[in-house]
């Protein structure tokens, strides 16, 4: 950076310090100040928000026929989704066309707490600690987060938001059931209690338990979610949350078909002894003040948290490049603390100032296992032990960052920041380190010429550290960081409360990413990706007719190598995605459809068209799936009884995505089939 643009740059930073002329908070208009970039994740928050941005709301999630986290992901334009078990339990995420799954270029949050195994060292989601009936709303950021939500968001931030505390105490237990085909029932119990006790505490307990079968052979789940959360509100201006959730899974994975069984019966599974495994612990705690006239500022807000993760996950597979069984365990331990601290300044009625200091300090100790045992007839023989490793990891990161939003006469704001990284990674076992110093600076512009349109700009730089599970091997070669600049451009227009259309340009310049290489089996950190699209999404809801919502998007994403595979598509990623969702309500009744369409995509780096006769390479076919559901409130004086009857893949069709897994079976894997589900739910 140049030293005058330098210059520039931190006068824009310290534009707070700068000038005596401050006006009386009182004579002013009250002030809602908040340092949390994403707010409260509601509809509301996207309308002046400097990047584009989704939420799935409770209506989408939970009335429009949706039956699983990943289907819902489906609404989003730039997000595709695949999955290994048969109930979405372990959802493959992408975004805006990035080549890893498992949300590997993504940060993943649960109320704002990181949800990867280990946000620095291990982002993929190998395990999903979440599940379905627990979830509110979700929130995705697609681009500019990264000074808050960083170091790793090329492909953005996604906030799943939990159902929060009631005002008033009340209690709820719910059973839905999902018939899928050969008579597999999936049952997904829910219970929840709580609510604020008087006016200084409150709480909220909740269970979810999933038990059954999804819709392919071998597909058995069982799934235990359980969250105890608690406010306390110490004084009008300060608060206290907490919470601790504890969730265990044991999933068979069926896994994916060569093309002639896949004709045969898409739903079968020849994989009767892979399972995914997986418990963890969350506890968390999150104090926040605000202020009046605080040092330089008007107003301000302190924020502190803190919290711990505990993970076990174990994936168990049959390799198919060596004949052997893998069983390999992993333990992740996580701590974290986050203070963060906001100044807001109004200079004169023209001018205001939100300045935020920021810091993050994540201990990361990661044990790693992998056991790999013969195999006879097909089946794991665990006394034939053929090899077992081990090694362990352990990660010291601190981040510090500083925002500065200025806004003139609310018409223009201009947004300034930086975030420095410190990462340490110490391989044990290996005795080696591994050390990354970034500075992370990003820009973020919005403009409204008139009430009903907002422009945004943006332009930020994201690193991925390396990640442990790259270097598993003893004598492995450590790879080196994976740099980023994400940039977007983009237009709001509101016509009324009820109705948005936006409309957005991106590009994404991925230096030096790590990627598996299936024909040689190792991971290699020598490509270059190079993604840009338009993203085009629609809320609807008539004046004259307010119980009606419509909500429709589009994207086209040109996602492709440099390099070497040089223009060539990046695998796995379809160009065209459609969606489409309504909802209707009158009275106690409503009624909900959603639908998703893929074009088609490549499966591999070369591009191949024709599918082999193990189907690892091959296009895979444009797609289209349907889901309706219906609804009716029974209310009483105190009590409600909501049913809900609904059809996913309303018309039965019958498509599949291409197996990603590095260790198990490729070939084809089937999606959902048709399925319905009856849920009802007694309030009280």
């Amino acid at each position: 950076m140049k030293i005058r643009e330098f210059y520039v740059f931190n006068l824009l930073l310290l534009s707070p310090l700068i000038g005596n002329e401050i006006l009386d908070l009182e004579k002013t208009k009250p002030i809602i100040i908040t340092g949390n970039l994403l707010k409260d994740s509601r509809a509301e928050d996207i309308r002046d928000f400097t990047g584009s941005r989704s939420i799935v709301s409770h209506q989408v999630l939970h009335q429009t026929g949706y039956n699983a986290l990943d289907q819902a992901f489906q609404s989003i334009p730039g997000v595709q989704i695949r999955q290994d078990t048969a109930i979405g339990a372990l959802p493959e995420i992408h975004i805006r066309g990035m080549p890893s799954g498992r949300a590997q270029e993504t940060q993943v949050f649960l109320d704002g707490v990181p949800l990867s195994p280990a946000p620095y060292s291990n982002l993929a989601l190998s395990a999903f600690p979440v599940t379905f009936s627990m979830i509110d709303r979700i929130d995705v950021v697609r681009g500019g987060a990264a000074i808050q939500y960083g170091p790793t968001n090329v492909g953005g931030v996604i906030n799943f938001i939990s159902k929060s505390i009631p005002n008033i105490y009340e209690s709820e237990a719910s059973l839905k059931t999902t018939s899928y085909l050969y008579n597999n029932f999936l049952f997904d119990t829910y219970l929840r209690t709580g609510g604020m006790v008087n006016k200084i505490f409150g709480f909220q307990a909740e269970g979810n338990f999933v038990k059954g079968n999804g819709y392919r052979e071998n597909s058995q789940t069982q799934l235990q979610d359980y969250s105890l959360k608690g406010v306390i509100k110490l004084q009008d201006d300060s608060y206290i949350k907490m919470g601790y959730s504890y969730y265990n899974a044991d999933v068979s994975l069926p896994g994916a078909l060569i093309p002639q069984l896949y004709l045969e019966n898409p739903y079968m599974s020849v994989r009767s002894d892979d399972k995914a495994k997986s418990q963890s612990h969350r506890v968390f705690a999150n104090y926040n003040q605000k202020f009046e006239k605080f040092l330089f500022a008007q107003a301000g807000e302190f924020n502190l948290l803190t919290y711990y993760n505990y993970l076990h996950r174990d994936l168990q597979l049959l390799r198919t490049t060596n004949s052997q069984f893998q069983d390999s365990p992993r333990n992740y331990d996580v701590f974290g603390v986050n203070p963060r601290l906001t100044f807001y300044s109004i200079a004169s009625d023209w001018f205001a100032n939100t300045l935020v200091l920021g810091g993050q300090y994540t201990l990361e100790i990661m044990d790693f296992k992998a056991r790999r045992y013969g195999i006879a007839e097909n089946r794991p023989v665990f006394s034939d032990i053929k090899s077992n490793t081990k090694q362990r990891y352990i990660t010291n990161a601190f981040a510090a960052y500083v925002s500065n939003e200025m806004t003139f006469f609310d018409f223009f704001s201009i947004t300034p920041a930086i975030r420095y990284e410190n990462i340490n990674e110490n391989y044990i076992y290996q005795g080696r380190t591994v050390k990354v110093d970034a500075w992370l600076p990003s820009m973020s512009v919005g403009i409204t010429p008139i009430e009903e349109i907002f422009i945004y700009w943006n332009s930020q730089r994201s690193i991925r550290p390396p990640q442990v599970g790259h270097n598993f091997d003893t004598l492995g070669e450590i790879f080196s960081t994976e740099k980023a600049w994400n940039h977007e451009i983009g237009i709001r227009y509101m016509p009324n409360r009820l109705s948005m259309i936006s409309l957005g340009y991106f590009n994404i310049d991925y230096k030096g990413k790590t990627l598996y290489d299936r024909k040689n089996n190792k991971f290699t950190n020598q490509q270059d990706v190079f993604s840009q699209g338009i993203e085009l999404e629609a809320y609807y809801s008539p004046l004259f007719l307010s119980n009606l919502t419509l909500h429709g998007s589009y994207s086209y994403t040109d996602s492709r190598y440099k390099g070497k595979n040089n223009n060539n598509r990046i695998e796995n990623i379809s160009p065209h995605h459609f969606t489409f969702d309504a909802f209707y309500k009158q009275n106690n009744s409503y009624a909900g459809i959603s639908l998703f369409w893929y074009s088609k995509a490549f499966s591999d780096k070369d591009n191949i068209v024709l599918e082999d006769l193990v189907g690892k390479a091959g296009i895979v076919p444009a797609y289209f799936s349907m889901n309706f559901s219906l609804g009716y409130d029974f209310r009483f004086k105190d009590q409600i009884i909501k049913t809900t009857l609904g059809i996913n893949n309303l018309l039965d069709n019958k498509y599949y995505y291409r197996s990603s897994s590095q260790v198990g079976a490729t070939g084809r894997e089937p999606a959902p089939s048709r399925s319905v589900f009856l849920k009802i739910s007694y309030i009280l």
